[in-house]
């Protein structure tokens, strides 16, 4: 099975600055859930990779982050499918850590688990961090636009990366091409 790694916020939920800290903050981009369950069901195991600093920081519990993701896995599970994983670091920029993304400790861990090298792995994200990681590591990445929460500003058009194989403004996108070409 084909291993994607995909970053949670801007990708599946939106974005929010500051982080999403509590169950009643994330809110997920319409259609998201849908398009892992196609992926899933089209036999691809999906893992989320994704840096969560506010449980570093004291403004988010380790419960909290675990609803959000009862919640995710619910909404894939109702499509019939299934999450193969959620790697979450837990620290703040400054703590320096081997695990923050784009650093490869969450892509090593992965590795571990499911066996598979991470320059097999296809990473599909939102986020800059990400697509330093895929170059470090020889992945191979295909990069969405985020879905931001209102009033965020972001602009993403100028990056660019020799990881990147292909751009999209949305999920549903990517998933077609993800079904074309692996």
């Amino acid at each position: 099975m084909q291993l994607l790694v995909l970053n949670r916020d801007g990708l599946i939920n939106h974005f929010r600055v500051g982080g999403v800290t509590e169950l009643s903050q994330w809110q997920p981009v319409s259609g998201a859930a849908d398009q892992l369950a196609r992926l899933n069901q089209a036999g691809f195991n999906i893992v989320i990779a994704t840096n969560q600093p506010a449980i570093g920081s004291g403004e988010m519990e380790l419960d909290q982050l675990e609803a959000i993701h009862t919640k995710l896995n619910e909404l894939v599970e109702n499509r019939g499918a299934t999450i193969a994983g959620i790697f979450y670091c837990p620290h703040t920029p400054d703590d320096n850590c081997f695990c923050r993304k784009p650093k490869t400790g969450l892509i090593d861990a992965i590795e571990l688990e499911f066996g598979v090298p991470a320059d097999e792995i296809v990473f599909v994200t939102s986020q800059k961090d990400d697509v330093i990681l895929a170059e470090t590591v020889g992945a191979q990445a295909i990069f969405v636009t985020p879905v931001l929460a209102e009033g965020v500003d972001g602009n993403t058009s100028t990056l660019e990366n020799d990881a990147i194989i292909a751009r999209f403004n949305l999920l549903s996108d990517a998933c077609d091409y993800i079904l074309r070409h692996f």
